[in-house]
């Protein structure tokens, strides 16, 4: 296996933890260790995500990566980047049934600190600033995943 799948592998792991673990700790209420858990996993995912992309970019997700890049540097410093908070009533329509109202989500939350790239601050803003952990870094996973398995279709000749 070469450098470049482990990078992908460690990724989709993490991730894949990441999604598990954010899980748990909706059905759990937000307890406190899976609260913890939430922010282990994703600074694990970020960190696999950055590295993957510092050593092998692609274009298409610039921006995101550049967000990824803000939270990654952001949890290092304070944890309170992903707010865990309890969702209040309403719906809208038209609905689809069977329907589910989720009480807790797992969301991240702009923290503003010295940051000497600026872009990066203003793709967190964009791009992740109150939306879905899980949802937000979905897309970058499936390009990593996607990336990478359009070069081997085309490394192998086909």
């Amino acid at each position: 296996m070469g450098k470049k799948q482990t990078y992908r592998n460690m990724a989709l792991i993490h991730y894949n933890h990441l999604q598990n673990a954010v899980t748990d700790c909706i059905k759990n209420n937000h307890a406190i260790e899976k609260q913890q858990e939430v922010i282990a996993y994703t600074f694990s995912t970020l960190a696999c995500i950055v590295a993957y992309a510092d050593n092998y970019p692609f274009n298409e997700m610039s921006e995101s990566i550049l967000a990824c890049k803000y939270a990654y540097n952001m949890l290092k410093h304070n944890a309170d980047v992903i707010t865990f908070v309890e969702f209040k009533g309403g719906s809208q329509f038209p609905m689809e049934f069977p329907v589910e109202f989720p009480k807790f989500e797992v969301k991240w939350e702009f923290q503003d600190f010295n940051c000497y790239h600026d872009d990066q601050k203003e793709a967190f803003k964009e791009l992740f600033d109150d939306k879905k952990v899980i949802e937000t870094l979905m897309p970058i996973m499936n390009g990593i995943n996607n990336f990478d398995l359009f070069e081997k279709e085309n490394q192998d000749g086909n």
